[in-house]
């Protein structure tokens, strides 16, 4: 016990340390040069960033083993430590920085996804800062992130169908929390390696800088809205929904609200009937398909790699993997190095439009989450009631195979139970 008094206490004085090196955007993002160039406040997908893993059973073995070890260290921390971040994502997470050397495959994985989303931002900030008539760089600019302080957080989950929901949350240091600061990734990504389980859902959700400060309030094109114009909301997409497929890779903005609804899982019973939810006119792509019927196989664990691209700042949290888990995994990398983010297939997420949309009907959906020790509730408007279980009170057609789709006019809302007497 007082080893561990002694770690936390220097884990606190090198808190303090760095939150006076942090430096803080008008946006609440952490500063960085890089950060105007960043992919932010949209969601992107990648539909084969990890490939071959339907052929190569021996690779897909491999990074299961790998991922369900790192789990298993995770969940012994977290049985061990305990404590408000079991409300969360659960555990603790581990740290690679940009210039670090990966010891293992996950590392590697972590550390190219880092790349992924930011080689091109850096990139283009260079180009901002050689000079007008010179082919050389200003002596005076700063690098487009420190490496030292910049990289990736990650982490494994390996969840088994039965409890694979993973409640609203937003990513961030939670550390900070006590110093009254919100303080999140600059992009937050999730790789599937396996074909089961809940999809993701991304909202437009934000928290203000401020943690003391209330996270309610209504998020998509219905913002500001008349009453009597929301039966046709505005453009604009506040919703999006990623269902697994292995190898598949999706991005979002760091500091959006998201999680797993366990109501929104793939279909897997031979019951559900082929049918087909019809978007709007002309819209291309996979929008509205609705689940051919199961093959009566049981579902999977739920198998996620997940990621955060921080610039500037490690979060509190994060540390490098422990040497007794890394010597258990596997080195050789899953991919090849990605030289030129350009070459990775990227794949929009299908349109699906609320507005003008009366064929289809929807069902407002609700999940409860802690914040700041007070009970919430995430309500989206608009999901089609055909892709929610028959448990929640929908047709048990949920969309799957890797479908990743954006709501257009998609809208909900943060509220705060209120306490009943």
């Amino acid at each position: 016990e007082d080893e561990d008094d002694e770690d936390d206490d220097t884990d606190g004085d090198s808190e303090e340390e760095e939150e006076l090196n942090l430096v803080m955007r008008e946006d609440g993002r952490v500063h960085a040069p890089a950060v105007d160039y960043l992919e932010l406040d949209t969601f992107r997908t990648f539909p084969d960033l990890v490939q071959g893993l339907d052929q190569d059973a021996e690779l897909h073995a491999r990074i299961l083993a790998d991922c369900r070890r790192v789990f298993t260290a995770r969940s012994v921390e977290k049985e061990a430590g305990g404590g408000a971040k079991q409300q969360y994502s659960s555990g603790e997470t581990f740290w690679i920085a940009a210039q670090d050397e990966p010891r293992c495959a996950l590392e590697h994985l972590a550390q190219q996804i880092f790349h992924l989303h930011v080689a091109d931002a850096a990139r283009r900030w260079e180009d901002e800062v050689f000079m007008e008539d010179e082919c050389e760089r200003d002596p005076d600019a700063p690098p487009p992130f420190d490496p030292t302080r910049s990289g990736a957080e990650w982490w494994t989950q390996v969840i088994d169908s039965t409890h694979d929901a993973i409640g609203p949350h937003w990513d961030k240091d939670y550390a900070l929390e006590h110093d009254d600061l919100n303080v999140h990734p600059h992009v937050g990504t999730v790789t599937y390696f396996a074909n089961d389980g809940a999809p993701t859902l991304f909202v437009r959700a934000t928290t203000p800088v401020r943690y003391s400060q209330p996270v309610t309030g209504p998020f998509g094109p219905r913002c500001g809205v008349s009453p009597d114009d929301m039966a046709d909301p505005r453009g604009g997409t506040g919703t999006y929904l990623s269902w697994p497929k292995r190898g598949k890779h999706a991005s979002f903005d760091g500091g959006w609200l998201h999680g797993a609804p366990g109501e929104l899982a793939e279909c897997r019973d031979e019951e559900c009937e082929d049918g087909e939810e019809k978007g709007d006119e002309g819209d291309e792509g996979d929008e509205g398909k609705a689940v051919e019927a199961g093959n009566g196989e049981g579902k999977g664990p739920r198998v996620t790699f997940l990621v955060n691209v921080w610039l500037n700042h490690v979060p509190s949290t994060a540390a490098p993997c422990p040497e007794d888990v890394v010597k258990d995994l596997s080195t050789e990398p899953y991919l090849p190095e990605i030289e030129n983010p350009d070459d990775v297939d990227e794949d929009p997420p299908a349109m699906f439009s609320v507005m003008g949309n009366y064929e289809t009907e929807f069902k407002e959906m609700s999940w409860e989450f802690e914040h700041d020790g007070r009970t919430h509730a995430l309500r989206v408007y608009d999901i089609p009631k055909l892709w929610v279980s028959r448990e929640a009170g929908g047709g048990g057609c949920a969309l799957g195979e890797g479908i990743s789709v954006a709501i257009v006019g998609g809208s909900g809302e943060v509220t705060e139970k209120q306490k009943t007497s």
